[in-house]
């Protein structure tokens, strides 16, 4: 389980996975610059160079673990599951550019569909047994119609993935809850209203 800075290196790590594998032939006949995105920039962009953003657009608790409780006499509270939801995006103006990333992208995340220790990147406390799954989220044309809308830009060719399941625990705590015991000892005992 990671730390708060989880969430923003699950977004680099899925863009160094593409950059990294992205073969030459394809790189030189379609140049292409991979990123992790903000709202911000989509609103704003008018890329000189063929780009493909991942946009996070939507973090939302898993729906299995969101309901998770401590276990008996544990000081540890359950980690925080979320489900990164992004957009996937070639920002170009040749069609060409546009299909063949975005398709050879797809690929890509098909083949490699699990994000462990190998390919997560940053400092977010990765444990070695860590595991996120990439899938393909469906959104209908209406959703992906009301993202682009309230990101106050122009539709791109783009897909949806989820990222799950992220789980951020808080700092360290101790394991167990600490035992609280007083210490007693046998001896005399004075009679009763006697003090010693």
């Amino acid at each position: 389980m990671a730390n708060v800075k989880a969430v923003h290196f699950v977004g680099e790590s899925i863009v160094r996975l593409l950059d990294n594998s992205y073969p030459d032939d394809l790189r030189h006949d379609f140049p292409c610059i991979f990123k992790q995105s903000s709202t911000g920039f989509l609103a704003s962009a008018d890329e000189a160079d063929t780009t493909l953003s991942l946009l996070l657009y939507r973090i939302q608790s898993n729906e299995h673990l969101r309901q998770a409780r401590p276990t008996p006499f544990s000081n540890r509270r359950p980690p925080l599951a979320l489900d990164l939801e992004y957009l996937l995006t070639v920002w170009s103006k040749a069609p060409g550019d546009e299909h063949v990333i975005l398709t050879w992208a797809m690929r890509q995340l098909q083949l490699h569909p699990i994000l462990d220790g190998s390919t997560l990147r940053g400092d977010a406390s990765w444990k070695p047994t860590e595991k996120i799954e990439i899938i393909p989220a469906e959104l209908t044309l209406e959703q992906m119609a009301r993202i682009w809308d309230r990101m106050h830009s122009s539709y791109r060719l783009s897909v949806a993935y989820t990222a799950r399941l992220v789980l951020v625990e808080e700092a360290s705590m101790p394991e167990t809850l600490q035992a609280i015991a007083e210490r007693f000892s046998t001896g005399e005992m004075g009679e009763p209203g006697e003090t010693s």
